[in-house]
């Protein structure tokens, strides 16, 4: 059971997304991501000035979205530290 585990930990795929204002674009490409064998979770980076709107549905695709929202400036500078 150990090399089972061990095994499927090996396997896990995480989406990493980096969007900007472009929520249509977004979703279409979240939704197309159900089904993807092995998928763990997504996580879309808000690289905007402006926060997602309060109304924006993300789809579901049997796995946690987690969004972090950063201004343009502070992930720049997680980017390219000075």
């Amino acid at each position: 059971m150990k090399q089972f585990v061990t095994l499927s930990l090996l396997y896990t795929v995480v989406v990493v997304i980096l969007t900007y204002e472009r929520e249509a674009v977004l979703i279409n490409a979240i939704s197309r991501l159900k089904g993807l064998p092995h998928l763990n979770k997504v996580v879309v980076v808000w690289n905007s000035p402006h926060p997602p709107s309060e109304d924006l549905h993300w789809p579901d695709i049997g796995v946690n979205i987690h969004v972090s929202v950063y201004r343009v400036v502070e992930f720049m500078m997680c980017v390219f530290p000075s």
